[in-house]
């Protein structure tokens, strides 16, 4: 599981990395800079339903499971 985990951090640490290097390259290309209030607002979050949902809670489930198993 510690290797799994490292490898899981390595790869969101990519992800940041290209996300950031997408954003600094974007935003080198703007005539303007967008205010930094914008940048910083997160974004909204979309309301699941149907399928996807239940996809989500039946993945939440057999996650809580996993880790109640050694205790």
């Amino acid at each position: 599981m510690a290797i799994d985990a490292a490898r899981w951090r390595l790869e969101q640490r990519q992800r940041m990395d290209l996300s950031l290097a997408w954003h600094i390259a974007a935003l080198s290309r703007s005539r303007t800079l967008p205010d930094l209030s914008t940048l910083l607002r997160p974004p909204e979050a979309r309301k699941l339903e149907g399928a996807e949902l239940e996809r989500r809670r039946q993945e939440f489930e057999e996650m809580k499971e996993r880790f109640s198993i050694g205790r």
